[in-house]
């Protein structure tokens, strides 16, 4: 079986206190025939470890929200509001 991530970086992003988000949404799909998808009732919205900024277009900690790639990140200069890099929708 055959899994795919795809997602097209956004080139002017809503930023929400000096930072980039996306929102997470998870799904499965049981039956193509006739298409049944469940949707998990609560999405959340996810944060990257450092305040975005398109000057160091490399500075992974700046741009990807991923919760493995934020955990590595130096914590003195990435601390914020945002306790863990997510909130959840409500």
């Amino acid at each position: 079986m055959l899994q795919w991530i795809v997602q097209k970086y956004i080139e002017n992003p809503l930023i929400v206190m000096n930072r980039k988000f996306d929102l997470r949404q998870w799904v499965l799909i049981t039956d193509w025939n006739p298409l049944t998808v469940w949707m998990y009732a609560e999405p959340y919205i996810r944060f990257p470890a450092s305040d975005f900024s398109f000057d160091n277009i490399n500075n992974r900690y700046a741009h990807l929200s991923n919760n493995s790639v934020a955990k590595n990140a130096n914590m003195v200069s990435c601390q914020h509001e945002i306790e863990g890099n997510m909130w959840a929708l409500s």
